[in-house]
C-alpha cells in the first residue's frame, strides 16, 4: 500500500459498504492508488453486505482472512494483483477510459448468452454445475439475435 504521501488528496476510497457493492460487480476497475478494505472487524463490527462471502469467493479464503480480519486497506494496485479487481489504472483519465470501453464491449453482447453464461459461473461450484450449464447452453440458441452475431462471426472467419 503507497504511503499517504502517495496518495492522491481526496483519494477515492471504497470502504465497507462501498467495497462491498463493487464486489457484487461483475468486474472491477479501480485506481492504482484507491484505498480499499473491509475494516469492521476493527471497529468490532462485521462486513454486512455479502463482503466476507463476496471476498472469499472472489480472492479465496486467505486474502480475505487477511483482508477482514486484519481489517487491511490495500491499494488498487495490490487489489488487481490479490485478483479483488480486474484492472488497475494509474490516471483518473485512463481508469475512466478503461471502464467505458469495457461498460461498451459487454453491452454489445447478446444479453440471453451474457445472462446463461453468468448463471453457468454463478453454478461453477455446486453439485448441479453440470446441468445448469446443459440447461443453460440451449437457451440463446435461437434467438435472432444469436444467429446475427454467429453470422457476422462466420463472415469476419472468411
Amino acid at each position: 500500500m503507497p504511503s499517504s504521501d502517495a496518495t492522491p488528496r481526496g483519494a477515492i476510497q471504497r470502504l465497507g459498504g462501498g467495497l462491498e457493492l463493487a464486489l457484487a460487480c461483475d468486474f472491477g476497475v479501480a485506481r492504482t492508488w484507491a484505498r480499499l478494505g473491509l475494516p469492521e472487524v476493527g471497529i468490532g463490527r462485521l462486513p454486512g453486505a455479502g463482503g466476507t462471502q463476496r471476498l472469499t469467493r472472489l480472492a479465496g479464503p486467505s486474502v480475505a482472512t487477511r483482508l477482514i480480519l486484519g481489517a487491511e486497506l490495500i491499494d488498487g494496485g495490490e487489489a488487481e494483483r490479490l485478483g479483488i479487481v480486474q484492472w488497475a489504472k494509474a490516471g483518473d483519465a485512463e481508469a475512466m477510459a478503461m471502464a467505458l470501453a469495457l461498460a461498451q464491449r459487454l453491452a454489445a453482447r447478446p444479453a440471453p448468452a451474457y445472462g446463461a453464461a453468468k448463471r453457468c459461473i454463478a453454478a461453477a461450484r455446486g453439485d448441479d454445475r453440470f446441468a445448469v450449464e446443459r440447461r443453460e447452453i440451449r437457451a440463446p440458441l435461437h434467438t435472432s439475435e444469436a444467429a446475427e452475431h454467429l453470422a457476422r462471426f462466420v463472415a469476419k472467419d472468411r
